[in-house]
């Protein structure tokens, strides 16, 4: 279901009511009742439902987490993620200029860095959030930073915007062992460890499937075999949570 994020749960509502196994576009929905209302909805009918939030499949996304787990650096401490660019003539017209169709940029965009953050480290809560318009087109936050602070006392930051012309995209997650950074969408992903170990890896290195196509079978497999899915409803549904979290916090200005 690839249709305007403001439609998802009713037409979600309806295939899953039809008996329709469904893979849907990120955001889930456009606020954690509408995403409730959905995972519900799955429940009652016994269907699966499984969110695009296909950032952990990309090549360097996904190698960092995979050396991640296998503790090449140890326990996480810190997480910084940088998202920007020139994005303000893909939200200046239909459906994605108007927040209350696509959620503005958290929603239809860093869904997918709040959604790898929570990957990274597990549940996290915001701390303290902040954004900017200052455009006045399209009518929403155009560039924003939030904290976090995991479980596990990891804290963790956002920075992502559509203002920005030279753009750029960078993580680094800092561990007691030592630190994974990666460049997004291409370049390279590389640890460095306190002992000196270090290891640089391309996106033709790593070699993993086409990341869409690779979703599209994984969810077919799920359907198919009742195999796991690499993400699902209740992690879209908290994604979704995030950004509300964070908008939460803008809205009402809150400090620390």
């Amino acid at each position: 279901m690839a249709t305007p994020p403001y439609t998802h749960r009713e037409l979600c509502e309806q295939a899953l009511q039809a008996g329709k196994h469904v893979f849907l576009e990120k955001p889930m929905a456009l606020s954690v009742a509408d995403c409730d209302a959905i995972l519900q909805a799955a429940e009652r009918t016994q269907r699966r439902v499984m969110v695009g939030q296909v950032l952990r499949l990309f090549p360097l996304f996904y190698q960092a987490k995979q050396w991640l787990d296998a503790g090449v650096i140890g326990k996480p401490l810190a997480v910084a993620i940088r998202r920007t660019g020139n994005e303000r003539e893909l939200f200046a017209k239909g459906w994605r200029a108007d927040v209350r169709q696509s959620g503005g940029l958290l929603m239809e965009m860093n869904v997918h860095e709040l959604d790898y953050l929570r990957w990274l480290l597990g549940t996290v809560r915001v701390v303290a959030a902040q954004g900017i318009q200052p455009f006045a087109e399209p009518s929403f936050i155009q560039h924003w930073h939030a904290l976090f602070v995991s479980e596990t006392g990891a804290v963790a930051q956002i920075e992502a915007g559509m203002i920005d012309p030279l753009g750029t995209y960078r993580v680094s997650i800092i561990g007691e062992q030592g630190t994974i950074e990666h460049t997004g969408f291409g370049g390279t992903v590389r640890y460095k460890t306190h002992s000196g170990e270090e290891q640089t890896l391309t996106p033709e290195e790593i070699n993993t499937p086409e990341p869409y196509q690779w979703e599209l079978r994984l969810f077919a497999r799920g359907v198919l075999f009742g195999e796991p899915l690499p993400y699902d409803g209740t992690d879209g549904r908290e994604a979704v949570a995030l950004a509300e979290a964070c908008l939460q916090k803008m809205n009402t200005r809150q400090e620390f």
